[in-house]
């Protein structure tokens, strides 16, 4: 355990029993100490304790890629960094969309493979990448059908699939375009998504569907889901992409999203109580505000007018109803807001209300949403 020693503005971490303070991040340029002075900027957070043993492996590991010319800027680097990379000096590793250990010869392994085709298996059993180059200075979509048929089946080094730069597909056919891939851990964002509008992302019939054995998915981004889609064996699956889904799901009958047991479980928590005789109100024109979290946590102590864009009685909000109010917290890149709200005026496009009670990423408010835009959680066995 790191301990912690701190006099005045000053601290100082510091370990025993023969272990090391050591970079809580990769790095070809670790440093080992028993005790550590926290900088400017520095935070508990950025170290970690290791043993001997672990040192000794660690230092074997970096002397293995530094004698293979790793940690150092080369002729190459330039055409790298054009194409999005970015070498840390401090660490002597490229950074690439999210990732932040890649070495000079992954970095020429994603050049060569740069840009799969759409409507070929380049992603999958031509280049093994750990990313791949997105697609740059273009903007649109891709028509229907955007063919990605087994696009990355079976890359079993791919970690991130951020093809969508500035480009949305609009899936004709996804059948098992991202299955079998033990080490994906993200799928776009929620501005660059796969667009499912035009295609049935589920069939029973076909075990190994898309997105299966996708162990180590966090995140994915999938806009105006209108059929079932399954994610079974992908238990760290974020809030927010689950979120996202609900949020932008285009169904026009009711659909299951298929879960592993650990989100489920999530889901299943339960957080607020539904006042008796009231009823509760999500619909997909719920109301949306960005603040901060402070912000978000001064409106329990008042009332609240809300605009909604629409005649409120298009909705089929009423006196009484309560209303989930959400939005994502300002300075947060990772929590989203939301509020039972109970209405207490309906006029026109505008409704007036109290707040009842706050929660920040609730799985829960994610099922209550779901639940009434005719989406259920499920797993399969």
């Amino acid at each position: 355990m790191i301990n912690t020693n701190t006099i005045g503005s000053i601290t100082e971490l510091y370990v025993g029993g023969g272990n090391f303070i050591t970079e809580n991040y990769p790095t070809l340029y670790p440093t080992f100490s028993v005790r550590k002075v926290l900088t400017n900027g520095d935070s508990e957070g950025n170290y970690r304790e290791v043993t001997a043993s672990e040192k000794a492996t660690i230092e074997s590991n970096v002397a293995k890629l530094i004698g293979a010319g790793n940690g150092v800027r080369t002729g190459m680097t330039p055409y790298f960094e054009a194409s999005g990379a970015v070498f840390k000096d401090k660490t002597g590793y490229y950074y690439f969309n999210g990732i932040k250990d890649l070495t000079e010869e992954d970095m020429r392994q994603i050049f060569v493979a740069g840009v799969p085709t759409i409507g070929s298996h380049q992603a999958s059993s031509v280049y093994r990448v750990r990313t791949f180059l997105p697609v740059n200075n273009i903007t649109g979509q891709i028509p229907f059908p955007g063919d990605i048929d087994c696009f990355c089946y079976g890359n079993r080094n791919l970690e991130v699939f951020n093809y969508f730069r500035n480009y949305i597909i609009v899936a004709g056919c996804l059948r098992r375009s991202f299955t079998d891939n033990p080490k994906l851990r993200e799928i776009g964002n929620e501005n660059e998504y796969i667009n499912a509008s035009k295609y049935i992302l589920y069939d029973p019939s076909a075990p190994k569907e898309t997105f299966s054995e996708l162990p180590m998915l966090e995140h994915v981004y999938i806009y105006k889901l209108r059929s079932d889609i399954q994610f079974r064996d992908s238990p760290l699956l974020d809030y927010d992409s689950v979120l996202y889904m609900v949020n932008n799901a285009a169904n026009t009958s009711p659909i299951t999203i298929y879960v592993h047991a650990d989100v489920m479980a999530k889901l299943n928590t339960s957080d607020f109580v539904i006042p008796e005789g009231k009823r509760l109100v999500a619909s997909r024109y719920a109301v949306q505000r960005n603040r901060t979290k402070a912000q978000w946590q001064a409106l329990l102590s008042g009332e609240e007018d809300f605009w909604t864009g629409v005649p409120v009685e298009a909705l089929g909000i009423k006196e009484g109803d309560i209303v989930l109010v959400g939005g994502k917290c300002t300075d947060s890149t990772s929590e989203f807001a939301t509020i039972y709200f109970q209405v207490t005026e309906v006029d026109g496009n505008k409704i007036t209300g109290k707040h009842l009670s706050l929660f920040f990423n609730s799985w829960e408010v994610i099922r209550r949403m779901a639940s009434v835009k005719n989406i259920t959680f499920a797993t399969l066995t």
